[in-house]
């Protein structure tokens, strides 16, 4: 799952649909607004019930990159033209949270 804070959303025009890329050279992912009806689009989709918080089912993308989700990371991202980046090269800081702690 990616994870877009309310910012993020509006820096890409709160779209209803992204495209996924990534480099894997330079391990960048890119997330960019694209039309509901792209055949290559990722829904985006409000987190709980306040419009802080958005996301996009991943799982296929990151699992044909190679991209390890085993632990959720939170990352800085910046724009690039129409494109959103995450520099995956970046540490990332831990974002289980304490409830990943109880679901041993």
């Amino acid at each position: 799952m990616i994870s877009m804070n309310l910012k993020a959303y509006q820096l890409l025009q709160s779209p209803a649909s992204v495209e996924l890329n990534y480099d894997p050279d330079e391990k960048l992912v890119g997330i960019r607004a694209i039309k509901p009806t792209d055949e290559r689009g990722y829904a985006v989709r409000k987190q709980g019930h306040n419009n802080t918080g958005y996301e996009v089912a991943a799982q296929a993308f990151t699992k044909h990159w190679g991209i390890d989700t085993s632990i959720a990371r939170r990352y800085k991202a910046y724009m690039e033209g129409a494109f959103l980046v995450v520099d995956l090269k970046q540490e990332g800081e831990d974002a289980t949270g304490v409830r990943s702690k109880f679901r041993k």
